[in-house]
């Protein structure tokens, strides 16, 4: 291998500043490494913490709304004995359980499913209107579910 300038391997050559000072160019070059990477003694930490993509943040925390619908309000409302009874005589809450609710249900759930999906392959110029309009929307109908659950 060449040695020469430019190569990158300058500090190498014998000739060029001497033993003693490749020497210590490589040893500075270890410390400096070592230094911005954390070595074992140093108390830093030896793993780098890389910064997660914003469309894998955007698909968990609509993840995070699935679990919420579902198994917080979803499941638990099936729970109480004065739901169940109305679900039995047809009625949920203020609605009649018929085709066009269990659609809008199907279609309430689909949706943040979907985003999940959507969050991670949409375009941005796509994605943020739409993650604007959806998530204020099902956050409030989350927090409008919950509203005279607590007493």
């Amino acid at each position: 291998m060449s040695a020469g300038p430019g190569t990158g391997r300058e500090f190498m050559r014998p000739g060029a500043h001497g033993w003693a000072e490749s020497t210590r160019r490589v040893e500075d070059a270890r410390r400096s490494v070592a230094a911005r990477q954390g070595s074992p003694g140093s108390g830093k930490s030896t793993s780098r913490e890389t910064p997660v993509d914003v469309r894998v943040r955007l698909a968990s925390l609509w993840t995070t709304i699935m679990i919420i619908i579902v198994v917080f309000v979803d499941l638990f409302l099936l729970y109480r004995a004065d739901i169940r009874a109305n679900i039995e005589a047809g009625k949920m809450l203020i609605f009649e359980i018929i085709e066009t609710f269990l659609l809008g249900v199907i279609i309430y759930v689909v949706l943040p499913t979907l985003m999940i999906v959507l969050s991670v392959h949409l375009l941005r110029p796509v994605l943020r209107p739409l993650t604007f309009v959806l998530a204020p929307l099902f956050a409030l109908t989350i927090i409008g579910g919950a509203v005279g659950e607590m007493g």
